[in-house]
């Protein structure tokens, strides 16, 4: 039986999985963030906006009010992490989710005054649905374009876990499963982060010798930190650790690489998000960072070289040289 799936979030990647998805399912909702873009998106039957060029299937609805999620049988949240809590209490107010329903968060990030990731908000307003986070190296582009992409989907129960990946598998997009949630979405927001950090690394001028050393060294911090809030340190070795290091890192695919580009130009976080136009996770997702590696006391240099950069007015080649000139130690 094919599921009914729910897109909370039409940017780019939720219109990406919307799109994708749809070769599962036997309807798809994207849910708009108001009801002028919901029209919008429905009259012109693609994302003008995000991704022209690619027609909506006929069994993928447009809508902005949440009680069309009452119906579906997996849902899976794209929003801007810093809005996360306002829009799940908002719609937990007007829809209800049942025990059978799988809800996985697909956004990147850390809320910085709890350091709860993602889905630990979605439990708080839906207890009774199973709740997950799906990860990865997922260039929302390749995606529409087709082009094979791998992911992983993290949730505390095998057989949830292994029911979400059925219904969202499919010959061009491949979704491995784990249990360690916490760790998938530490990973996703960790990596923002060292993604900013090879921007600023490539613009300037670094080289790719620097960027593999720069992976390297970012993986080595989200390890300590992942061991530090008890994870399973093979995660960091997968798709959402290591899989989307290489991916961010090494491309301007990547909105937060693309940052990194601009503040190496000398642009402040600010100029930089707003001449990219979309949300760049990696800016807020690095004061969470840096506020739970100083709480649980873990050296994150390369973390907090981007800190410095981007909250506490320190020039990009003033961090990065300092970087230089401390002493390496072992590996």
């Amino acid at each position: 039986m094919k599921p009914v799936i729910g897109i909370i979030g039409a940017g780019s990647w939720g219109t990406a999985l919307a799109f994708t998805l749809s070769k599962n399912a036997e309807q798809v909702y994207l849910l708009a963030r108001n009801q002028e873009q919901a029209a919008k998106l429905t009259q012109d039957r693609e994302n003008k906006k995000y991704l022209p060029g690619y027609l909506f299937p006929e069994h993928l609805e447009v809508h902005y009010a949440y009680a069309c999620l009452a119906k579906c049988d997996i849902i899976i949240s794209v929003v801007p992490t810093a809005h996360y809590r306002s829009i799940f209490k908002q719609m937990s107010s007007e829809v209800s989710l049942s025990s059978h329903q799988i809800v996985l968060n697909a956004s990147k990030g850390i809320e910085l005054d709890t350091g709860l990731g993602m889905s630990s908000i979605i439990k708080e307003y839906f207890p009774e649905a199973k709740v997950g986070v799906i990860s990865g190296p997922t260039f929302a582009e390749e995606v529409m374009d087709d082009l094979p992409t791998c992911c992983v989907i993290a949730m505390d129960n095998d057989d949830d876990v292994s029911q979400a990946q059925l219904y969202l598998s499919h010959q061009r997009l491949r979704c491995y499963r784990s249990l360690d949630l916490r760790g998938v979405e530490l990973a996703g927001t960790v990596k923002n982060t060292m993604a900013i950090a090879s921007g600023i690394s490539r613009g300037l001028g670094f080289g790719y010798n620097a960027t593999s050393a720069l992976i390297t060294r970012g993986l080595a911090e989200m390890i300590r930190l992942g061991e530090a809030l008890n994870c399973n340190p093979e995660t960091f070795m997968g798709l959402s650790g290591v899989g989307d290091l290489i991916s961010t890192c090494s491309t301007d695919m990547s909105r937060n690489f693309q940052v990194g580009l601009k503040l190496a130009e000398g642009k402040s976080a600010e100029q930089a998000s707003a001449e990219i136009g979309m949300v760049t996770e990696g800016v807020p997702n690095t004061k969470s960072i840096y506020a739970l590696a100083r709480k649980h006391d873990v050296r994150t240099p390369l973390i907090d070289a981007v800190h410095s950069i981007l909250f506490q007015e320190f020039s990009a080649t003033k961090a990065l040289q300092s970087l230089l000139e401390s002493e390496p130690g072992t590996e």
